[in-house]
């Protein structure tokens, strides 16, 4: 009954289903679109761990988890915008930094959306949310991927990347416009309470 919650899950499955899957086009990337092969889907991959690293490390030292909503947008957004360059880079070191991003971003994105649902949720209804939040990411990242092949194969690995990031960019500027009105009816639900 939380609209709160709702738009969480809502944005970690658009994530999922849309942005995740540009995983399993990495190495169309690195043999047909940069020309790198093994060597460079390996350090394409590292690059977006080295990423997801850094963005563990941001989340870590963040002293509060006051004002996380904004937080989730710009890593959507980062996501987003990161996959769509991506997806026109021609260059592995572009690419490269590319894939830093996205790493670092999908990690704050869907680690900041866990805890903000964690703290959303009432305490006897935690476990069943969290689970929602799993069943909505271990659901839709397959999804996303077997669709991501499917489209690649028609219209090609970049533009389905692209397209992807773009649906993640819409979702997260759709999300910041709502931020406020979420802030409003969590103040008013604690005045309540």
């Amino acid at each position: 009954g939380s609209r709160r919650v709702r738009i969480l899950l809502a944005l970690v499955i658009v994530a999922a289903l849309f942005g995740m899957p540009y995983q399993v086009l990495l190495p169309v990337f690195a043999r047909d679109v940069l020309g790198a092969g093994s060597r460079g889907l390996g350090l394409l991959m590292g690059a977006a761990g080295l990423g997801a690293v850094g963005g563990a490390l941001y989340l870590a030292a963040r002293r509060s988890h006051r004002r996380s909503a904004p937080v989730v947008a710009a890593a959507l957004a980062a996501f987003g915008g990161g996959l769509v360059a991506f997806a026109f880079s021609r260059t592995m070191a572009l690419s490269l930094a590319c894939m830093v991003v996205v790493g670092a971003a999908l990690i704050v994105q869907m680690a900041t959306s866990n805890t903000l649902l964690q703290l959303s949720a009432p305490g006897d209804l935690r476990g069943r949310v969290i689970s929602l939040y799993l069943l909505a990411f271990a659901t839709a990242a397959p999804i996303g991927a077997l669709s991501a092949g499917w489209i690649a194969r028609r219209v090609g690995a970049p533009w389905t990347v692209a397209g992807g990031g773009a649906v993640c960019l819409l979702a997260a500027g759709a999300f910041a416009t709502r931020i406020p009105s979420l802030r409003r009816a969590a103040a008013g639900r604690e005045r309540s309470d």
